[in-house]
C-alpha cells in the first residue's frame, strides 16, 4: 500500500523557517541580511554620548558581502533639532542631521544608506563623531562579547571597550546593526509532521513497518540538501524520534516523520527556488480491517457562564 504527500508553492506555509520566502513558484530565501552584535536587551540609562573628542566606534565583522547598496542602522538621539554628526565608514564620510520632523518608524532606529563599494570582506570600522555643539547618544546592551564597541575621549587617538557609557558604567555592544541587500548564505526549511499510518480514504490507521522516499526539486543556483527524521510520538521529542539523516529512502521508520530542506546560496546574488517535496509512504495493506465500534461520550457543560457570554 502506497501513499503520497506533495508540497508546492503555497503548501511551504505549512512548513517553519527563518529568512524563507515563499510564492507561487515554491520557497526561497529571503533576500536581505541583518548583522548584529546585539539583541536589543537595554534600557534608557544604557547610553553613550558623542559630543566633542568623545568618539563611538563599533565594528562589524562581515563573512562576504554584494548587491547594490548597504543600509547603516544606529539607534539614535540628538538633544537638538538640526545636530550634524560624521559616521566614517572604513575612512569614507558620510554626514547626518537630526531633525525632529521625522517619520515614526525612524524615530530611534535611523536609515542610512551608504555604498556596498564603501565595505570590505572582514572587520568594517563605523565611526559617529558629533560636528558641532550636539549632544548624540547610542544605546548599549550589556555583554562581554564579541567586544566590537569602544570609545575614545581624545578625538580617536586611544580607544578602549570598557567603561562605555555617559557614566563609564557599561560594557557591551552599541545598538547599530548593518543591513546588505544580498541573500543570507543558508535558511532552513522544515515541514510539519507527518502520520505514515493514516489513511487518506478515512479508514483506520495502518500499522507499521513503513519505508519512505523523498525528493525535491529545485531550480536557480546554489543547493538544497534533503533531509529526514521520524518517531513514535505525534511531537518530535529527543527521546522518542530519530536524528536528521541525509538521503531519499528511508527503512522500517517509525509512524511519524518530519522532512527539512537546508537551502544555500553559492552567490550572494542568487537563490535556489525550491519547486516541490514529495515523500511516498510504503506500508503493509489492511483491507481486512475494519471499525468495530467507537466510544464517544456526551461532553458535560459547566453550569458557570463564560465571561465572555452572552448576558442573555
Amino acid at each position: 500500500m502506497q501513499t503520497e504527500w506533495m508540497w508546492s508553492g503555497f503548501d511551504f506555509d505549512r512548513a517553519t523557517g527563518k529568512r524563507i520566502r515563499v510564492n507561487e513558484s515554491g520557497a526561497s530565501l529571503q533576500r536581505g541580511v541583518t548583522i548584529a552584535d546585539e539583541f536589543g536587551k537595554c534600557n534608557d540609562r544604557d547610553r553613550e554620548t558623542i559630543s566633542g573628542r568623545r568618539i563611538a566606534r563599533k565594528i562589524f565583522h562581515v563573512g562576504r558581502f554584494s548587491g547594490r547598496m548597504a543600509r547603516l542602522c544606529p539607534y539614535l538621539e540628538c538633544d537638538r533639532n538640526g545636530g550634524q554628526l560624521e559616521i566614517s565608514i572604513n575612512g569614507h564620510v558620510v554626514q547626518h542631521s537630526w531633525s525632529e520632523d521625522r517619520p515614526y518608524w525612524t524615530d530611534r532606529w535611523t536609515p542610512i544608506d551608504v555604498p556596498v563599494e564603501w565595505l570590505c570582506t572582514g572587520d568594517n570600522d563605523v565611526c559617529f563623531r558629533s560636528m558641532d555643539e550636539s549632544v548624540w547618544s547610542l544605546l548599549i546592551e550589556s555583554s562581554r562579547q564579541p567586544d566590537r564597541s569602544a570609545v575614545s575621549e581624545d578625538g580617536g587617538s586611544n580607544w578602549r571597550t570598557e567603561e562605555l557609557g555617559w557614566n563609564d558604567g557599561c560594557d557591551g555592544e552599541y545598538m547599530v546593526r548593518l543591513w546588505l541587500d544580498q541573500y543570507p548564505e543558508s535558511a532552513t526549511l522544515e515541514s510539519n509532521v507527518v502520520d505514515h499510518g493514516s489513511d487518506p480514504n478515512g479508514g483506520v490507521a495502518v500499522v507499521g513497518p513503513y519505508s519512505v522516499s523523498l525528493m525535491c526539486e529545485r531550480t536557480g543556483k546554489g543547493t538544497a540538501v534533503l533531509q529526514f527524521r521520524s518517531g513514535n510520538t505525534p511531537v518530535p521529542r529527543p527521546d522518542t524520534w530519530s536524528g536528521w539523516q541525509e538521503g531519499s529512502n528511508f527503512e522500517n521508520v517509525y509512524r511519524f516523520g518530519q522532512w527539512r530542506v537546508n537551502l544555500g546560496a553559492t552567490d550572494p546574488n542568487a537563490t535556489p527556488v525550491l519547486e516541490s517535496v514529495s515523500l511516498t509512504v510504503n506500508r503493509p495493506s489492511c483491507t481486512s480491517w475494519s471499525v468495530g465500534g467507537r466510544s464517544q461520550q456526551t461532553l458535560a457543560k459547566s453550569s458557570y457562564r463564560f465571561a465572555s457570554g452572552r448576558h442573555d
